[in-house]
């Protein structure tokens, strides 16, 4: 319950670095000569650096229109280090060596979300039997006449 109720869910506009990625040198065809392969091999290989997740920078130019509901994963992992909770929904990519990206797999907070509402539903139910004890002792009192 104390993990769900850090989180802290946004609305959004996908931004996605990958948007941002030039295109790619032109093939050379197959009537190329060799220095031309040469050149585009290196051409290739700087747009490959250069394309890399992580040297892509976004201006908010190529955000999408549709509005996402969810949550920042930089925020779940703080969340997750400041709490030392394990939660297998966060996912760093450059762990393994990818690319600079971190991601949540939502399907990780299903069952959380349900051990959430069953905590829930436990409080209310009990919430409720105290009330009707009250109403209970209330609904005495005042049939008792007064002296």
């Amino acid at each position: 319950m104390d993990f769900v109720n850090a989180l802290r869910p946004v609305d959004f506009r996908w931004d996605l670095r990958d948007d941002y990625r030039p295109e790619p040198p032109s093939a050379p065809g197959p009537e190329a000569h060799e220095h031309e392969r040469t050149a585009y091999a290196v051409e290739l290989e700087q747009w490959r650096a250069a394309s890399t997740l992580g040297a892509l920078s976004h201006d908010g130019s190529r955000k999408r229109t549709c509005y996402h509901h969810g949550l920042i994963a930089q925020e779940v992992a703080e969340l997750i280090a400041r709490t030392s909770l394990d939660f297998g929904g966060y996912q760093d990519h450059t762990v393994n060596g990818g690319d600079d990206v971190r991601s949540l797999g939502y399907g990780e907070l299903i069952a959380p979300l349900i051990k959430a509402v069953q905590e829930l539903a436990t409080g209310n139910d009990e919430l409720r039997k105290e009330n009707a004890h009250i109403m209970q002792r209330l609904a005495v009192l005042e049939s008792v006449p007064a002296e």
